[in-house]
């Protein structure tokens, strides 16, 4: 499964690297149009520091990625606010534990697929 992660968060793009290993990052959403069909993901990620008051990020995502799940990764306890803002579930809840993160993201997938 490849994962295309849009995240600002050091710690969390440190983390995928040491994790998982077929994954693309972007620390913004200038260069996605072009890089997210470059790396043809079968998931994108993003994390709730992308998450802007407005949502733009939804249309941005949609229009270059109709096909591919879009999960925000976010505090449980935001979950109504970011929901507020456009986002649908699922959600991918945090504090993650970065030591089950393959199982907890192929779970993930497959409850996607269903």
């Amino acid at each position: 499964m490849r994962i295309f992660l849009l995240a600002k968060d050091p710690l969390l793009i440190n983390a995928f690297k040491v994790v998982y290993d077929d994954f693309y990052y972007l620390s913004d959403l200038e260069d996605v149009s072009f890089r997210l069909p470059e790396f043809a993901p079968d998931l994108i990620l993003i994390n709730e520091d992308f998450i802007s008051e407005q949502g733009d990020e939804i249309r941005v995502l949609e229009e270059v990625s109709a096909q591919i799940p879009v999960v925000p990764m976010i505090f449980q306890e935001r979950e109504q606010e970011i929901k507020k803002k456009g986002w649908k579930g699922p959600f991918l809840y945090k504090p993650i534990d970065y030591g089950s993160l393959r199982e907890i993201l192929k779970n993930l997938f497959t409850q996607l697929k269903a």
